[in-house]
């Protein structure tokens, strides 16, 4: 019970006291009437106040309902933004400009990435669990070419969570992807489930690369990625079908035109593949590096030295891959040109 429902009760008590006194008559008669009108005055002053207190109460009431509801819906609104939140980015505050906390989908996280300038410290972007994406068409891109302080340590992480990665529509019959990294240096792809969708059927509209490591320019390429723990399924009817791609002789456009990065800082060196699980593609994994002997890849690792690091790669081969330079036309489980460990 509030001050204001207690107070109104007492005024009632009081005033049904008084006229009980005055029914007694103690008082004398000759004043009756003046009583009387001196108790109206008491009941309208009391009645008056009774209601200037529940007006009070009323406004106090909703006062208070306003502040439950705006409370509720800054709570409710809170809980939504944290409910669709697929991705969670740790150390956002390693970037400059801070990366958000989380986001709702990896191609929002990714975009954020290629408009950071600066890293500081490393930044793992991972997807939540039961969150599983669709690529957009043509795949996810890396471009950030202009970000400072890139380092074995300070590097971006994106971390599936065992989520599945479902191919988007493709756009052309050779570049399509679920992940392309073009110019981008110290990052690793780690535990995610790629895999073809069973509507693309054409060559144009399926994935030709699950990963692809592409020159930005022929002296910018894409270097010390680390790509491990995926599991990538394409369809192998596509002759262009790639698990894991990296060529340092064309752009990432015309990919049938020999355009060789022409210094060391144009390869795609530092590339790790440890623990990879490919399946159904035409070819397995593919690395091609410079033409020239001195700008050749270096700290190539493929598998490393044990059977815990090794890649496999099952079910793969249908025909000659031709739509690539410097590419061999035999199907290969694994091939490496131009680079060295």
């Amino acid at each position: 019970m509030n001050n204001y429902t207690s107070n109104s009760k007492l005024y009632n008590a009081i005033y049904s006291a008084i006229k009980e006194i005055l029914s007694t008559r103690f008082f004398i008669v000759a004043n009756q009437s003046n009583q009387f009108s001196s108790l109206e005055k008491i009941k309208n002053k009391h009645n008056l106040t009774i209601m200037e207190n529940n007006y009070n109460s009323k406004r106090a009431t909703n006062a208070f309902t306003r502040w439950m509801l705006f409370t509720s819906c800054a709570v409710l609104c809170l809980f939504a933004s944290s409910a669709n939140a697929q991705v969670t980015v740790t150390n956002p505050g390693n970037t400059t400009p801070a990366m958000s906390g989380t986001y709702t989908s990896l191609a929002l996280a990714i975009t954020d990435v290629n408009n950071r300038t600066a890293i500081a410290g490393p930044v793992t972007i991972t997807l939540n669990p039961s969150s599983p994406q669709t690529a957009p068409a043509g795949g996810y891109s890396l471009t950030n070419t202009a970000i400072t302080g890139g380092s074995n340590t300070n590097r971006f992480i994106f971390a599936g969570g065992g989520n599945t990665i479902t191919a988007g529509v493709g756009v052309s019959t050779t570049t399509d992807a679920f992940f392309k990294i073009i110019g981008a240096d110290f990052i690793t792809i780690q535990n995610f489930v790629m895999s073809e969708s069973a509507g693309n059927t054409t060559t144009t509209t399926q994935i030709e690369w699950g990963i692809a490591l592409l020159y930005a320019t022929t002296t910018n390429g894409a270097q010390n990625i680390t790509i491990q723990n995926n599991t990538i399924t394409l369809n192998r009817t596509n002759p262009n079908s790639i698990g894991i791609y990296s060529n340092s002789t064309h752009t990432a456009t015309s990919v049938g035109i020999s355009a060789s990065a022409t210094t060391t800082a144009g390869a795609n060196s530092g590339m790790i593949v440890y623990s990879n699980t490919i399946s159904n593609v035409n070819q397995g994994i593919i690395v091609v590096g410079p033409l020239a002997a001195a700008d050749a890849n270096t700290g190539i690792d493929i598998g490393g030295t044990s059977s815990a690091t090794a890649n496999t790669v099952t079910n793969f081969g249908t025909t000659t891959t031709a739509s690539y330079v410097n590419v061999s036309g035999t199907v290969n489980g694994i091939l490496v040109r131009n680079s060295n460990g």
